[in-house]
């Protein structure tokens, strides 16, 4: 059950935002009429449903983490899953900043009312959000996750109140603006797909579960599952947002204001229309690094002469997520705190000698090789971020056995989120 609200909370989370805020303005424009506007937002909830279900079809196939770059590096390759991820580097900046203007136009709003606040203020806004978000997210991922859930629940209860104003309008016999709802529809072609647009973009977000698809437990059952709750949830939750709109606002009153949901809540709650900013707050990105840390090394070529206390480099890297792993120097270094498992097997090459894990300097478990022969052991420990862990050589002129006999293997088990150290 906590995984699945996990799942939830993150879908509802990345997708219920500046959507719903902005996208409205555009979708009635383009569409040209508020029946064919809702006609709109409810197909592109019904396609991000059936979409949502193609990746979930996708996470269940493949339920590792990395979302649309796991997915395309399997299906084509490498270079083309680099470059989805590279283009992504890119373009969600991008709507993170769309995202950081619409809430200082919201912000702005009270205090420069239908007047509009000076781009350099609007921009100022923008830019120290986007600076307090980058902070928070570097600073603390147990701080991300919280922010994330708080905002989500400000958000959803921001909506509650506009669908549950609208709708007490609209059962006290306020229905004037659906009458002819039809009327100066588009059947332009472009105009319709800009609509279409408009509307999906405010339904994006459903393809981010499968970025944490190996931390759902049965994802078989619970990717599906979350991905219809999910949208089905944000599907009516807009639809009824929308129609709140439409009662209060007039089709002309609507198209000529930039921060729509705030005018909403001038002829609803008055002063308290302030509250409405809190809906606009960008997404907090929770990051998926460190939930998602294992490498597995090995020798390939036989090692003699080792120093003593010397790290054993175990230069074939088979896999190495996260890349916390260093090839050139043996050593394992945490990106974030937690409890990790580590395994090593040496095959000795020469007289009896000894082996040593070691964490940050100190000697935690031993193996004892005699001649000819090999040895394994594994440890658990909990690390903080930075802490290094490495197989050290304990006598001089000792040798190990290569063509990948000696191996050196290390996951997370379970990050600890009260970890706020930072790798710099």
């Amino acid at each position: 059950m906590e995984r699945i609200a996990l799942a939830l909370s993150f879908v509802m989370g990345a997708i219920i935002g500046s959507g719903i805020f902005i996208s409205t303005k555009g979708a009635l424009q383009n569409s040209g009429s508020i029946g064919l506007c809702l006609f709109i937002w409810a197909l592109c909830g019904i396609l991000s449903i059936i979409l949502g279900l193609v990746y979930a079809e996708l996470g269940v196939m493949l339920p590792k983490s990395g979302g649309d770059y796991t997915i395309i590096k399997t299906g084509i390759g490498r270079v083309p899953a680099f470059l989805v991820s590279w283009t992504e580097s890119i373009v969600s900046p991008g709507g993170s900043t769309v995202q950081a203007l619409v809430f200082a136009d919201y912000v702005c709003a009270p205090i420069f009312g239908k007047c509009g606040a000076p781009n350099s203020i609007r921009k100022s806004i923008a830019a120290a959000e986007l600076l307090i978000l980058a902070i928070t997210n570097t600073i603390s991922v147990r701080l991300v996750s919280s922010m994330q859930g708080l905002f989500t629940v400000l958000k959803v209860m921001v909506l509650v109140i506009i669908i549950v104003g609208g709708f007490v309008s609209l059962f006290e016999g306020k229905t004037e603006n659906f009458n002819d709802a039809f009327q100066g529809s588009t059947n332009d072609v472009t105009s319709i797909s800009l609509a279409i647009y408009s509307c999906m973009w405010a339904y994006g977000g459903y393809t981010n579960l499968n970025e944490i698809a190996e931390e759902l437990i049965q994802p078989k059952k619970n990717i599906p599952r979350a991905i219809v709750l999910s949208m089905t949830f944000i599907t009516m939750i807009y639809m009824c947002t929308n129609v709140s709109y439409f009662t209060i606002l007039s089709k002309s009153e609507f198209l000529s204001v930039s921060a729509v949901a705030y005018s909403w809540g001038e002829k609803i709650l008055g002063t308290a229309a302030i509250i409405i900013p809190i809906g606009h707050q960008n997404r907090i990105r929770r990051s998926i690094v460190g939930t998602n840390v294992a490498f597995f090394a090995s020798i390939t070529n036989s090692i003699h002469h080792l120093g003593k206390d010397q790290d054993i480099v175990f230069d074939h890297v088979v896999t190495n997520i996260g890349n916390a792993y260093n090839q050139h120097h043996g050593t394992f270094v945490a990106p974030v705190g937690g409890t990790y498992v580590f395994s090593v097997t040496l095959q000795q090459d020469g007289e009896t000698t000894w082996g040593h894990f070691v964490v940050n300097g100190a000697v935690v478990a031993k193996l004892y090789l005699k001649t000819g022969q090999g040895a394994s052991q594994t440890i658990v420990v909990n690390l903080s971020t930075g802490d290094d862990v490495s197989v050290q050589n304990t006598e001089i002129n000792r040798g190990f056995y290569g063509d990948l006999y000696s191996t050196f293997s290390g996951f997370l088990l379970n990050e600890d989120l009260s970890d706020t150290q930072i790798i710099g």
